[in-house]
């Protein structure tokens, strides 16, 4: 199965593509991801959907409401929200919108949770900060893959020019920590859907 998981924005918006086909220690695997602008997204969307649709989802982070007024951005935002669901009925592909105070008790155990937990949540998920980040340039060559002379290999880093090797989310900032939040999420509550309707067709048995 494939997900797209959108983080919306008002002018742009973070994604990420995820595939639990290819899975490494139970998580699902970064496919590609990016902060683009949001007609950009509803292209994605399309892109996303071609093929068959059977073993795709869509998930949305979407808006709560605290009893506060809101303001224009806000509504932007829950605009372009409305634009990607409608785009991907339209590409009838399932989608869900799930709530940011959902994902926060999902990643780390707590609605009071800040994006900094949420995102050091999702790096233990994927093996800690050197496996899932990693990228650390060599000290030795200083990433340069070779020491005082060009024709003397690094023997330090074997020529890779980093100390540690950059993991699967390496790059990943801002919005797209959002959107991966969502993919996990969203595969979470798939596999739970899955097992429970095994369970009540075996009952039936």
């Amino acid at each position: 199965m494939k997900i797209l998981g959108i983080d919306a924005g008002t002018t742009k918006s973070g994604y990420m593509i995820v595939s639990t086909d290819v899975v490494k220690k139970d998580t699902p695997q970064p496919l590609a991801w990016g902060h683009v602008d949001n007609n950009i997204i509803l292209d994605i969307i399309s892109d996303f959907a071609k093929g068959s649709s059977k073993n795709k989802r869509i998930a949305l982070e979407g808006v709560e409401s605290y009893g506060m007024p809101i303001g224009k951005d806000t509504i932007k935002t829950i605009m372009y929200i409305g634009r990607f669901q409608q785009q991907s009925q339209i590409e009838n592909v399932k989608y869900s919108t799930l709530n940011r105070s959902d994902i926060k008790l999902f990643l780390c155990n707590t609605k009071r949770a800040n994006d900094k937990n949420v995102r050091q949540a999702i790096i233990d998920i994927y093996g800690g900060n050197n496996v899932a980040i990693g990228g650390k340039r060599c000290s030795t060559c200083k990433g340069k893959k070779w020491f005082k002379k060009r024709d003397n290999i690094c023997l330090v880093c074997d020529n890779d020019g980093y100390e540690i090797s950059k993991g699967l989310l390496h790059g990943v900032s801002g919005h797209v920590w959002s959107a991966l939040a969502v993919c996990l999420l969203e595969n979470e509550l798939t596999n739970v859907n899955m097992a429970t309707h095994f369970l009540k067709y075996s009952m039936k048995k």
